[in-house]
């Protein structure tokens, strides 16, 4: 018995061994499956276009989406080479070339899906500032308050040209806040778009009489958009405040997308190896629970048992091997209900008939 359990536990644990093994090279092969190759943010894979026309090839591992919006965002070598190094940052110009160029290519860009839209770099607004040349022409998504929305139309806010014709309707500008700390507005920044983002961001409290839209507290969104350049401005100032205007400088970003940070999105995608894994696991556990119950000890089958009965001493009426006995006592005392049980007559004739034959004196 015990020689035959011994060998089935040495091929219970042959058998687990191998389906560790198995495990592991699943695992492993599912860890080393090619997967599409996404740059880290801020690298120049993910956060910039660079020649044109974009080389399918060299995107072709980008998802869907990205692979989409550098081909959108592809720039010419005139515009990489002339127009966007000829951007001065921190000067009072934001009508450039440069600027109603990228509007044209940044119109084009379809909305992201939010996958796609998570993998876009997320610079800092101390980065943008100090750095800007770096972030030229990149795409980028950002996390901002919205205070005012105004609408631009062409040969009435701003001089139509070639780049941007009448014909190309209206521009939107926002004044807006970086909603990444505690006061929005000690951060400021500005956001173009080629759409009217009211539908996106919400109504507005008010309005006010040179079609200013105001947003009270700040309507929060994130963007998706190429980063433009520092812009420098003086501000209005505030004389309920005693506050004076001053210049201010701040960044601009030209946006194709805006995202609603607490709207529901659907169900997240799951990684098939997460799947799998999971898989592997159930299989095991399955595998485990056969393993134990065919290993199990067999039961040894007792040998009859007499069960416990209590021990009665002679005086309770038992002796030691349960059988009964009773005193002169008891004895007397069955005689006796017997006899209480006779005709009294017939009692009276069966004495008599013994004392006549002497069977008494016996």
């Amino acid at each position: 018995m015990a020689s035959a359990h011994t060998k089935a536990t040495k091929r219970g644990r042959i058998l687990t061994v191998a389906l560790a093994l198995v495990t592991a090279t699943f695992v492993l092969a599912a860890g080393c499956e090619e997967q599409p190759t996404i740059e880290p943010s801020g690298t120049r894979e993910i956060g910039r276009t660079t020649t044109t026309p974009a080389d399918p090839k060299a995107i072709s591992h980008l998802p869907p989406g990205i692979f989409q919006m550098h081909r959108a965002l592809a720039w010419t070598d005139q515009e990489e080479k002339i127009i966007w190094p000829s951007v001065n940052d921190f000067d009072l110009q934001w009508r450039e070339t440069a600027f109603f160029m990228a509007m044209q290519r940044v119109r084009k860009v379809k909305p992201l899906p939010i996958d796609d839209f998570k993998l876009l770099d997320y610079p800092s607004y101390s980065s943008l500032m100090t750095d800007p040349g770096h972030y030229r022409a990149k795409p980028i998504r950002l996390s901002i308050r919205v205070y005012t929305l105004v609408k631009l139309e062409p040969g009435k806010h701003f001089t139509a040209t070639r780049r941007w014709t009448l014909s190309d309707g209206p521009i939107w500008r926002m004044n807006c806040g970086n909603a990444m700390i505690e006061y929005p507005g000690d951060e400021p920044l500005s956001v173009f778009c080629a759409f009217d983002p009211t539908s996106l961001i919400g109504r507005p409290h008010k309005v006010n009489q040179d079609g200013e839209a105001i947003y009270r507290g700040g309507k929060r969104v994130e963007i998706a958009g190429v980063f433009y350049k520092v812009y420098r401005d003086m501000d209005r100032g505030d004389k309920g405040k005693d506050r004076q205007s001053q210049l201010r400088r701040y960044p601009i970003v030209l946006a194709w997308q805006f995202i609603d940070p607490f709207a529901r999105v659907g169900p997240p995608s799951i990684d098939p190896r997460v799947i799998m894994i999971i898989l592997i696991v159930a299989v095991l556990a399955a595998a485990y629970l056969i393993l134990r119950r065919t290993l199990k000890r067999p039961v040894v089958q007792r040998g009859w048992r007499r069960t416990y009965r209590p021990i009665r001493t002679i005086e309770m009426g038992e002796d030691l091997f349960g059988k009964e006995t009773h005193t002169n006592q008891d004895n007397q005392d069955n005689q006796d209900n017997q006899e209480g049980d006779i005709d009294p007559l017939l009692r009276a004739a069966s004495r008599q008939y013994r004392k006549e034959k002497g069977l008494d004196d016996e």
